[in-house]
């Protein structure tokens, strides 16, 4: 009988442990959690996270791995759930990015980039965590951050001005150069120059950074109130755009929705919540449930409008300092970059339309899969149940329990019974 409830405290304790680590809350991915395989370098055998491979940096909510000359990558996975793995072709990446607040990976390529998504179906048994899956594949058109040279100014000796190249912050669609410590006076690009800091465009002005975007292939310069972008192709960049997004504020955004006559009005401010970075230059919308949102407007300009039954908007998120903004639905992504005005430079949306009620529910089993991503969670996390399932979790826990208190009562008895028959065995 002692072991007995020992073993029933134990079990209730294990249980009361593992609810509580279930109910962690992580929103950001973390390095712990990355597995990278590589070939050893008799290509006979494989190593997992060998950091001789690689070098692994940090920066803000960005983290990446840098393969070091002749390291073969054959996968990487993370939280058990495989994010690439080496195919036919036989092409080993020279970078790993992971964009930890939006669960996005870059794995970048000799000459391409792929952009790898996190999203959930809570009605996949096959994969109850979620999984990866490619959302866009480019060529870089020979677009590299090994042609990218700079005319440096130390601030602290005027005099000491050098043409040098320095590694950029990898951000996985494209590369990011601040100048602290030095003054930028030229940017220079396969040894041709691209901006100058006499040239008329720049109004005496020297950048604060640049940033190189291998996904659309231009060089963002960046003053303290205005940038410059530069197309590239074929070793050359040309001027394309002087623009701003000085002076933005949240309200520059608008969330419309249709109204019972149809006509289109701006969303209830209780209907989202916003969260701003603490960097000052990124936003994040999430809409709620309800909300319904079917236009986005950037100012008077519209971004996006609900197509047919398409399912509205879920999230927004604006990044002034790399001039993207994403939209994210129930079954779509879009992603804007800002030049004169935001422009999309990448969609991915399902072919076939789903099937949308205004009130959120899905009209049956067959449509579950249009439920779209959930944020993405780290091992120790479960999906959320639903209403159903916790309630018949909570129907078989209080059969548990009526199960439990059966079997204790009944050793009681049996134990009183052994007693009872002991104590009159005992006294003859």
């Amino acid at each position: 009988m002692r072991l007995f409830l020992l073993f029933f405290l134990f079990f209730l304790q294990q249980k009361a442990v593992g609810s509580d680590s279930q109910h962690a809350q992580s929103r950001l991915m973390s390095p712990e959690y990355v597995k990278i395989t590589t070939l050893n370098y008799s290509d006979n055998d494989v190593t997992v996270n060998d950091s001789t491979k690689y070098t692994l940096q940090q920066d803000g909510y960005v983290f990446y791995y840098t393969f070091k000359v002749f390291t073969k990558c054959v996968k990487c996975e993370y939280a058990g759930m495989t994010i690439w793995a080496l195919g036919s072709d036989n092409l080993f990446p020279t970078a790993i990015s992971f964009h930890s607040d939006l669960f996005m990976v870059f794995v970048q390529f000799q000459e391409s980039v792929k952009m790898y998504s996190f999203k959930q179906d809570l009605a996949d048994d096959q994969n109850p965590m979620g999984q990866f899956l490619l959302l866009a594949q480019t060529e870089t058109n020979g677009v590299t951050p090994s042609k990218m040279k700079f005319v440096l100014r130390d601030k602290s000796n005027r005099s000491n001005v050098q043409l040098r190249n320095f590694d950029g912050i990898n951000q996985g669609f494209q590369f990011e150069y601040e100048f602290k410590d030095c003054d930028c006076l030229e940017v220079q690009y396969a040894n041709n120059s691209v901006w100058r800091h006499d040239l008329d465009v720049s109004d005496g002005r020297l950048p604060l950074s640049v940033h190189l975007n291998i996904y659309t292939n231009m060089i963002f310069v960046t003053m303290s109130d205005f940038y410059l972008v530069y197309q590239c192709a074929d070793d050359k960049c040309d001027l394309l755009c002087r623009s701003t997004l000085s002076g933005f504020s949240e309200n520059d955004l608008k969330f419309l929705t249709k109204a019972s006559d149809g006509s289109l009005t701006q969303l209830d401010s209780s209907k989202l919540d916003l969260m701003k970075y603490p960097d000052g230059f990124t936003y994040v919308f999430m809409l709620k449930d309800d909300s319904n949102c079917s236009q986005l407007k950037y100012k008077e300009n519209i971004l996006w409008s609900a197509k047919g039954n398409r399912l509205p908007v879920k999230s927004v998120y604006i990044n002034l300092s790399v001039k993207s903004l994403m939209i994210e639905t129930g079954d779509s992504f879009f992603v804007f970059m800002h030049f004169d005005q935001w422009k999309i430079i990448f969609k991915n949306e399902p072919e076939a339309d789903p099937v949308y009620t205004p009130d959120g529910q899905i009209p049956d089993d067959s449509q579950h899969h249009l439920r779209g991503p959930t944020p993405a969670q780290t091992p120790d996390e479960q999906p959320e149940e639903s209403s159903e399932s916790k309630a018949s979790k909570d129907s078989d826990d209080r059969k548990f329990n009526a199960m439990t208190i059966m079997l204790i009562l009944c050793a009681i008895i049996l134990t009183g019974l052994f007693l009872a028959v002991l104590f009159k065995f005992c006294k003859r």
